[in-house]
């Protein structure tokens, strides 16, 4: 798996973690039929985290991109594309 490190050099979009969708996430996780909590634990973080997470109130970075690939057994990629194509 590569490391979603290397997908955009900070210097060529300075922001870019900010433009994650926490309600891509949601969207996600009810397109899979999965609760907040069985996503938290997949994810292996306390539901209240997870909720945080979904509403806004914790802004996604690439630890959580690579918790949600880890969770759905995909790539790091796969859910960067997804977050930003849900933004």
């Amino acid at each position: 798996m590569h490391s979603v490190h290397n997908l955009v050099p900070c210097n060529t979009y300075p922001h870019w973690p900010m433009q994650l969708s926490n309600t891509a996430l949601r969207l996600i996780r009810i397109k899979l039929n999965l609760s907040q909590e069985t996503m938290a634990d997949l994810m292996q973080i306390n539901q209240a985290t997870y909720n945080r997470l979904e509403s806004g109130k914790i802004k996604l970075g690439l630890g959580h991109v690579e918790k949600i690939a880890q969770a759905l057994n995909v790539s790091e990629q796969e859910v960067f594309s997804l977050l930003i194509e849900w933004h």
